[in-house]
C-alpha cells in the first residue's frame, strides 16, 4: 500500500513539473501577412498609440489572436494589429489582379459575380438569379445586384470560416 501511495505521489509530482514546464514554454508564433495597409497599435484598441504603419503583404509574427485583435511582432516592434487585416502566410487567396472584385467586411478581396457556361467555377458560393456565380463569403448582400440568390452551393472545407 505504501509503495502505491509513493508511486502516486511521484506520478503527481512528475505531472506537476511537466505542466509547469509546458506553461512556461514560449508560445510558437505563426507568420501572417497583411492583407492591406495595417497599423501596429500599442494595445488592442484602435484608439491606442500607433507604433507603425505596415504596407500590404508585410510578414508579421503573431503569437495570439482574439476575435478582433492579434498580438504581433514586426521588425522588432511588439504590438497589436486588427485581425481582419491579417492572413496566414501561404494561404491561397484570389489575387487582386484577377479581374473585377471588392473588399468584403472582413477586408478580404472577393471576385465579382461572373458568368460560367460550364457550371459553377471553383470557389463559387452561390448562383444568382441572373445566372452569374457569386464568390461571397457571407450570406448578407450576396447577389444583391444580380436579382438575389437562386441557390447556395456547397463550398470546399478549405474555404470554411475559422
Amino acid at each position: 500500500m505504501r509503495d502505491c501511495m509513493t508511486q502516486s505521489r511521484r506520478d503527481r509530482f512528475v505531472l506537476a513539473v511537466l505542466a509547469i514546464f509546458l506553461l512556461a514554454a514560449p508560445a510558437v508564433a505563426a507568420t501572417y501577412r497583411t492583407k492591406r495597409q495595417a497599423i501596429l497599435h500599442a494595445s488592442p484598441s484602435a484608439r491606442s498609440a500607433m507604433l507603425a504603419t505596415l504596407q500590404s503583404g508585410e510578414p508579421v509574427d503573431v503569437s495570439y489572436c482574439s476575435a478582433t485583435w492579434c498580438s504581433a511582432a514586426w521588425r522588432g516592434r511588439n504590438g497589436w494589429i486588427a485581425r481582419r487585416y491579417l492572413t496566414l502566410s501561404g494561404k491561397a487567396s484570389a489575387p487582386e489582379t484577377a479581374g473585377r472584385g471588392y473588399r468584403n467586411s472582413d477586408g478580404e478581396w472577393v471576385p465579382s459575380p461572373q458568368q460560367s457556361p460550364n457550371g459553377p467555377p471553383p470557389g463559387a458560393s452561390a448562383q444568382c438569379n441572373d445566372g452569374t456565380y457569386s464568390f461571397s463569403r457571407h450570406r448578407s448582400g450576396t447577389c444583391s445586384h444580380h436579382s438575389g440568390v437562386r441557390r447556395w452551393l456547397c463550398v470546399q472545407a478549405s474555404r470554411n470560416r475559422r
